[in-house]
This record gives structure tokens, C-alpha cells and sequence, in this order.
């Protein structure tokens, strides 16, 4: 599984994950994380804590459900 994190640019930064291997096209699946606050429908399969990551300031949670295939060059 590769370690691989970064963070878009934009309005609001959150980190990505990349949580697979690259696929014969060349892609990989990301997910970021997001602030978790106990709301329902939230994915509590990976919550992360503060200083998990440098950037993981509060208690946060991977919401798989935006979970997208990203080009490597893209990323």
C-alpha cells in the first residue's frame, strides 16, 4: 500500500490519501479527510486524531463515499 498524502490547494485544503496501487491505466484511488462532529451519515470506519498527521488538527474521519480514481500525473 503506498504512503502517499498531499493536500489541494484552493479555498479550503484538505489532505488525500492515496489508498491503493496505481491500475494498468495509471490511476489510483484518494480519499481526504474531513472534520468529523458525530453527525449522521458520517463513515466512522477510520477516525483519526489530532497529531495522527502534522495537519490533522481536530478529530477527523475519511469519508470514503467521496472516495475518487485520480490520475497520477494529476496528483
Amino acid at each position: 500500500m503506498p504512503q502517499s498524502f498531499f493536500m489541494f490547494s484552493g479555498s479550503t485544503s484538505h489532505i488525500h490519501f492515496v489508498i491503493s496501487e496505481k491500475n494498468s491505466e495509471g490511476n489510483s484511488l484518494v480519499v481526504n479527510a474531513s472534520t468529523y462532529r458525530d453527525m449522521r451519515g458520517e463513515d466512522t470506519t477510520c477516525i483519526l486524531q489530532p497529531g495522527d498527521h502534522p495537519f490533522i488538527k481536530a478529530v477527523s474521519y475519511i469519508p470514503y463515499r467521496y472516495a475518487r480514481e485520480m490520475s497520477w500525473n494529476d496528483i
